[in-house]
């Protein structure tokens, strides 16, 4: 079981460098090493799977980025990843939502992290679904909520708090909250 999950991971890794190689055609050799290197201790680093720091790198492989923010950018992405058990897909997309309708700079994606488990962490109930519901909240209603003149962080903090008390999902809070 352990060797097929270390073939799918090197091919998850492979694929990966592949579409890399496709999007930034002006990337060198070395490079491609470096950051198939980079994936790796990133993924040893924040106890992930090789695949999910993979699947990141690829969401924000493009001509307009260098290696070293592209990684820059994936680490809050895995570790939502990891903390909320999304998809790579979905934290990147989660994370990106929030940083566009609260109007932050990209540099603010750690923080936007950091507060999604704070106030997780915090409630009474499970851990990623914590962090799920108060995404999914803000994503339905962010740039209503933004519009209103609070902050990500309290708003965050406000849903956490409703979510903990009446137990509902984060799309019936967001659009509650949108409503209101």
């Amino acid at each position: 079981k352990q060797i097929k999950e270390a073939v799918s991971q090197v091919k998850e890794l492979n694929d990966t460098m592949t579409t890399v190689a496709m999007t930034m055609q002006d990337i060198t050799g070395g490079e491609m090493s470096s950051m198939k290197s980079q994936i790796l201790d990133m993924s040893n680093e924040l106890s992930s799977y090789v695949d999910t720091v993979a699947q990141a790198v690829e969401i924000y492989a493009n001509a307009n980025e260098s290696v070293s923010t592209i990684m820059q950018k994936s680490q809050p992405t895995v570790l939502l990843s990891t903390a909320a058990k999304m998809s790579a897909s979905d934290s990147a997309d989660t994370i990106q939502g929030i940083l566009s309708q609260f109007k932050l700079a990209d540099n603010q994606a750690m923080h936007v992290v950091d507060t999604l488990e704070a106030l997780s962490s915090e409630m009474r109930m499970d851990f990623s679904k914590g962090i799920q519901d108060v995404s999914e909240a803000v994503k339905v209603s962010g740039s209503v909520i933004d519009s209103a003149g609070l902050s990500f962080e309290r708003y965050a903090s406000i849903v956490s708090a409703t979510a903990e008390a009446t137990r509902l999902s984060g799309s019936v809070l967001g659009n509650a909250f949108k409503s209101i």
